[in-house]
């Protein structure tokens, strides 16, 4: 939704998650956009990694094969990036509210508007998971997969956003 949209209104607990959450809060709830998720990841960063350009310090933020057991790791066991969120890279996949479309995020105009191609596919974000070895670039800022909507397993999870007014 858009910042100058209208936040749509639900009036019954009934629904997605993320209806019933808006009804019960009375604020906006709802997954990340890609480009949301990558601001928020990189923390104000101009590097590649919100930790800094090497490998060296992978492991202090990262959850992934060289330090998790092949399992999910408890949020916030490692350290956070700049702006204190945790988990930001590895762990595990994310949601994120984008359609499967192609191109340069840097070209979109508005962060909170998703990508939509009306599509079964969705984009998640996070930078690997817990079984990637700590290759640099599985855990690169700008690191996206593709999955089918449906898709579910031990690697996949979502972050929740809220969208102030």
């Amino acid at each position: 939704t858009a910042p100058t949209s209208p936040i749509p209104s639900v009036t019954s607990a009934s629904g997605s998650f993320f209806q019933r959450l808006n009804y019960k809060t009375g604020l906006y709830f709802d997954l990340p956009t890609e480009v949301m998720f990558e601001i928020a990841e990189r923390a104000g960063a101009t590097t590649a990694y919100f930790w800094g350009a090497s490998n060296e310090s992978i492991l202090e933020y990262v959850v992934c094969s060289e330090n998790s057991g092949n399992i999910t790791a408890a949020v916030g066991s490692k350290k956070p990036n700049e702006w204190g969120f945790y988990d930001m890279a590895g762990n595990v996949w994310e949601w994120s509210r984008d359609d499967v479309i192609y191109g340069d995020l840097a070209a979109r105009t508005d962060v909170f508007t998703p990508a939509d191609a009306d599509t079964s596919e969705r984009r998640h974000r996070g930078g690997g998971h817990f079984g990637a070895s700590k290759a640099l670039v599985r855990f690169h800022a700008s690191n996206r997969n593709v999955a089918s909507s449906g898709t579910k397993g031990g690697s996949y999870g979502f972050r929740v956003s809220m969208i102030a007014q």
